[in-house]
């Protein structure tokens, strides 16, 4: 009985988990890199070192960032730097019960890119 007991609290807290906004920005970013058709022209258009500084900015507004909304909003700004009405990023603000890192708290939505 106390096992069962402890593995109910463990999935109940482990569902519970803070949002890593930073983990969320490197996944972000990674999948838009390797996988943005468009990419590699706004960064010839509007260079390297814009994008550079966009990366230390956001980087800097997520430091100790745990609420989704505000997450959201900040992958927001950023993906704006590319183009804007072409890529959606939408909050997941279902209350199911899967546990948090089985499953992204914010998803991408682009035809062209893949899932990471």
């Amino acid at each position: 009985m106390k096992k069962l007991i402890l593995l109910t609290v463990g999935l109940l807290s482990s569902g519970a988990q803070a949002m890593n906004c930073a983990n969320e920005f490197s996944w972000l970013k990674k999948t838009f890199e390797e996988n943005d058709a468009g990419f590699s022209y706004v960064i010839d258009s509007k260079g390297e070192a814009s994008y550079q500084n966009l990366n230390s900015q956001t980087i800097k507004k997520l430091d100790g960032v745990t609420d989704p909304k505000q997450c959201h909003e900040i992958l927001k700004d950023w993906l704006f730097f590319f183009r804007k009405g072409h890529i959606a990023l939408f909050l997941n603000t279902s209350s199911s019960s899967t546990v948090a890192t089985e499953k992204r708290k914010i998803y991408l939505i682009c035809p062209r890119l893949k899932s990471a």
